[in-house]
């Protein structure tokens, strides 16, 4: 409401510019590149109430926190986490940091083929031949990858004062033949190696899913909400619709656009505005 307290994840700019903007800053990796193109496509005046920081492009992946013994945000990412929250009178943060976990661990087939249960959904099934992992392992596989992703987060929520959400990546899309034209550099490297198969896509699924439980409970101990995809995502098997997706582990712009409006929806860009 006009005239009460900022939430403790907003932060008023007090710079010069539109009189009663407030903006979402989204910052992130790689799946930020889908809601900066649907910010793109909007009118002028709505679309001025989105940035997007992306950190992949800004520096090495390895290189957006300072040395250790007190790490920081690369002078780089301070001066464009600024830029994008100039002009507005009041901000929201919103993390996109990683996602991808789960898709360097199982887009291409492992040498020696695994599957594994996911607690609650067993009726996923087995892959025949495939050597059965247990659920922690795979689980905490997946949270060491996530390690210097976690550690980006925190260094960002500090800087920033507070984060509004983190915004997790999208299922896999199940379609092996949408997925092999389209994917990315990293795994044509691997294709090139010799992993040349792609993973059943009941075992990719397995592994989001497991992925997306890490992040969850990271979010829950760091009190930050954590929004998944958004449900017009999913087609009738849980997987990323087809249509929605840019290229092998990435949503597209119409993803980006979902999730824009799901932002709004359960944060409410009239109560932001109002603020």
């Amino acid at each position: 409401m006009m005239g009460s307290t900022p939430l403790p994840c907003e932060r008023a700019t007090h710079a010069a510019g539109t009189a009663g903007l407030s903006r979402w800053v989204l910052i992130g990796h790689s799946h930020c590149n889908a809601v900066a193109a649907a910010a793109a496509r909007r009118s002028t005046a709505d679309r001025d109430r989105f940035a997007v920081v992306n950190l992949n492009r800004l520096c090495g992946r390895h290189e957006v926190l300072t040395a250790e013994p007190v790490p920081r945000l690369n002078a780089v990412v301070v001066e464009a986490i600024a830029n994008a929250a100039a002009g507005a009178t009041s901000v929201r943060y919103v993390s996109m940091v990683g996602g991808n976990a789960h898709s360097v661990v199982g887009m291409m087939q492992h040498q020696r083929p695994f599957d594994f249960i996911v607690p609650g959904h067993e009726s996923l099934g087995r892959i025949p031949g495939a050597e059965l992992l247990s659920y922690e392992y795979v689980r905490e596989s997946l949270q060491h990858l996530c390690t210097a992703h976690f550690a980006q987060f925190r260094v960002l929520r500090d800087h920033v004062g507070a984060l509004a959400a983190h915004i997790d990546t999208p299922p896999p899309v199940e379609d092996e033949a949408l997925i092999r034209p389209a994917l990315g550099e990293f795994f044509r490297r691997l294709e090139q190696s010799g992993s040349s198969a792609i993973s059943p896509a009941v075992l990719r699924y397995k592994l989001w899913l497991t992925h997306a439980a890490v992040w969850q409970q990271f979010c829950r101990d760091e009190q930050v909400p954590y929004v998944g995809p958004p449900p017009e995502a999913f087609d009738e098997r849980g997987y990323l619709r087809g249509s929605l997706m840019a290229e092998a582990t990435h949503g597209n712009a119409a993803f980006g656009e979902l999730v824009l409006r799901r932002l709004d929806a359960l944060f409410g860009a009239e109560a932001h505005a109002s603020l």
